[in-house]
């Protein structure tokens, strides 16, 4: 996105001069991105990658920044962290604070943009992608790393020719199929609200309910099911009075 952004103030062939006085939009977005230390801010691609920062906190603690998903899911934001990966959040001070200087995410919000100019193709173009147009497929190597590595919930979804089914069937990568179904339960949690992005329980945030009709087949069988269970205690209570008419000096408390 760096080199993207790059070209387009190249190309948009604007001198604002020193007074910053920009008359094309192009110019002045350049402009603004160009003096953003002058104003106090720091562009968020900077910490892309996990990194530590220098100092720590006041407890000699090491604090690691990096990229995190922000709390409605929807956007990439930096974070703090306690460890070399960016997996454990630092929670104790807030990260512009640390730095000093405020965040912006002019470039880093197109990584994560709806819009249809910035996205990735997944399928082999002309471009190049380690020989992998003579394989089978018409899905680039990046997509292809990206969707095996990842964990999945297919299956409920009805998808026959899917990642777990088609391995399923090969006997192929058994620890992601047999833990498909963890994958689909914690998915779940997400949506609903059960957990914060820090996997902690979220007792905040309205929880989403999810309405579950019985169906004729279990209508049935419970039905089925509570008449034999009334059968087998009439049953029992049946025997219970004949054993205590044919043997009456049987304690049948016991």
């Amino acid at each position: 996105q760096m080199t993207k952004f790059t070209n387009y103030c190249t190309n948009c062939g604007e001198d604002c001069g020193e007074g910053g006085q920009c008359t094309t939009t192009c110019g002045k977005e350049c402009q603004t991105y160009n003096n953003l230390e002058a104003n106090g801010y720091v562009d968020a691609t900077a910490y892309s990658e996990c990194q530590q920062l220098d100092g720590g906190d006041d407890d000699a603690t090491s604090i690691y920044i990096g990229p995190r998903c922000s709390n409605d899911g929807t956007k990439v934001v930096i974070g703090l962290f306690t460890d070399e990966n960016c997996w454990e959040p630092y929670t104790y001070q807030n990260v512009e604070d640390v730095l000093g200087m405020k965040l912006s995410y002019h470039l880093l919000k197109k990584g994560y943009s709806s819009s249809s100019d910035d996205c990735i193709s997944c399928g082999e173009g002309s471009y190049q992608n380690q020989g992998d147009q003579a394989d089978a497929d018409n899905v680039n190597e990046m997509c292809e790393y990206l969707y095996g590595a990842s964990a999945k919930c297919e299956s409920i979804h009805g998808l026959e020719n899917g990642f777990i089914n088609v391995n399923r069937k090969e006997n192929y990568y058994e620890n992601q199929i047999e833990n498909e179904f963890a994958v689909c339960t914690f998915i779940q949690s997400l949506i609903w609200n059960s957990y914060t992005e820090e996997g902690e329980i979220n007792s905040f945030e309205k929880q989403d309910v999810e309405i579950r009709e019985t169906t004729t087949r279990q209508t049935v069988w419970l039905a089925i099911l509570s008449c034999s269970l009334v059968g087998f205690a009439s049953y029992v209570a049946y025997l219970h009075d004949q054993i205590g008419q044919r043997y009456p000096d049987i304690d049948l408390q016991y």
